[in-house]
């Protein structure tokens, strides 16, 4: 039971966060992005593969590096560590631009 309560409780999280961030800046991230964003009948047109994608990933890195993280037992677990947080921080930017920008 913890495991799923570990794992939906992120994708929740964010998705209200979101929720509650576009409501405010929704129309401002329209006009800000018009430019260079997917935009279709004045409404985001995004590529849900990539937002399903971005939201996985950081539905994992808030399981893994909130949930689950301890000191480190090594330098290379702490290096291992840092890596993966790198990776899954790139990941979220390179999948939201993906998802709202047009060539990307």
């Amino acid at each position: 039971m913890f495991l799923l309560v570990k794992s939906l409780l992120p994708i929740v999280l964010i998705l209200i966060c979101e929720k509650i961030w576009f409501s405010f800046s929704g129309e401002f991230l329209k006009d800000q992005l018009s430019q260079i964003a997917l935009i279709k009948d004045n409404e985001f047109d995004i590529r849900i593969d990539s937002a399903i994608l971005t939201y996985l990933v950081m539905s994992f890195s808030i399981s893994y590096f909130v949930f689950t993280i301890n000191f480190p037992d090594s330098l290379i677990q702490a290096i291992s560590r840092g890596f993966l947080l790198g990776l899954v921080i790139y990941g979220v930017f390179d999948l939201t631009n993906r998802t709202i920008l047009t060539h990307y």
